[in-house]
């Protein structure tokens, strides 16, 4: 047991100094000292970018630019985390509008998440 206590306590680390950079919940952090996996929603940095809406377009027509801007940048953003949690074997939901995904993660991954594509809040 000796064994895997150090990595853990090397990777367990590794998470703490990327916390306060990547605004990761202090609940997460309690929860990964007892438990192996957590649940956590993946804020990533990137927004959408809605300076293209026209104040003379009709409801309807703000409302598809919207919603195509917002599911444009989850597709462009969310793809390479979506692509390592399917190798993974993860599952995982994506949410378009806060850009943002949803999975259950172990320390190693959340430290890799965090850090390797650019998630700005693990919740």
């Amino acid at each position: 047991m000796k064994v895997l206590k150090y990595p853990l306590i090397f990777i367990f680390s590794l998470v703490l100094l990327n916390a306060q950079e990547h605004k990761i919940s202090t609940k997460i952090l309690e929860k990964l000292k007892n438990q192996n996996t957590v649940d956590v929603l993946l804020y990533l940095k990137h927004q959408s970018n809605l300076s293209g809406l026209n104040e003379e377009w009709s409801k309807e027509q703000k409302g598809q630019f919207v919603h195509q801007q917002l599911i444009q940048t989850a597709q462009t953003y969310q793809i390479n985390i979506i692509e390592k949690l399917k190798s993974l074997g993860l599952s995982f939901k994506s949410f378009y509008i806060i850009n943002a995904i949803h999975t259950q993660l172990t320390v190693k991954a959340l430290a890799t998440n965090c850090v390797e594509f650019g998630v700005s809040i693990c919740v």
